[in-house]
C-alpha cells in the first residue's frame, strides 16, 4: 500500500528542489503565512513520515490530496509561518503548512484524518487567542 502511494506521488510535478507539488493553496493563506508562491510542497521524506504516522490514509486520501488543499473549510493560523487548515466532506481532513522564511516555499507538513473532537480542540485553541481563525468557522 505504501509503495503504491510513493508510485503515486513520483507521478505528481515538482519544484526545482525535487519537493512533491501536492496543489494550489488559496491567496487567503498564502497572505497569512506570507508565501511568495501559490502552491504547496511535500518532500519525500515529509511523505514518508505521514505514511508511517497516518496509516488510516489510503491512495484514494492521497489522490485527493490536491483537491483537498484548495477547497478548505477552516483556516486557522498557529504561527507567523503556519496554518492549520481542515476539509469538511464525507470526511474531515486536517493539514498543516509552513512556509519558509523567505516564503518562497510552501511545506505540507502533515495531513490527516480528523473528528469533531480535534474540531472542538482547534476551537478551544483559538478562543484562548493561541491561534487566530483567518477563514471558516468552527
Amino acid at each position: 500500500m505504501k509503495t503504491e502511494i510513493i508510485h503515486f506521488f513520483h507521478t505528481l510535478p515538482k519544484d526545482d528542489d525535487g519537493h512533491f507539488i501536492i496543489g494550489i493553496i488559496d491567496q487567503i493563506i498564502s497572505d497569512a503565512i506570507n508565501a511568495k508562491v501559490s502552491y504547496a510542497v511535500i518532500s519525500e521524506v515529509s511523505l514518508i513520515k505521514n505514511l508511517t504516522h497516518h496509516g488510516d490514509l489510503d491512495i484514494v486520501d492521497y489522490m485527493r490530496l490536491s483537491y483537498i488543499v484548495m477547497n478548505h473549510h477552516v483556516v486557522v493560523q498557529d504561527g507567523e509561518k503556519t496554518v492549520g487548515v481542515v476539509h469538511i466532506e464525507e470526511n474531515k481532513y486536517y493539514f498543516a503548512l509552513k512556509a519558509t522564511a523567505s516564503g518562497e516555499t510552501v511545506f505540507l507538513t502533515s495531513f490527516r484524518k480528523t473528528s469533531d473532537l480535534d474540531l472542538k480542540r482547534l476551537k478551544k485553541k483559538v478562543e484562548k487567542k493561541k491561534a487566530i481563525l483567518i477563514f471558516g468557522n468552527l
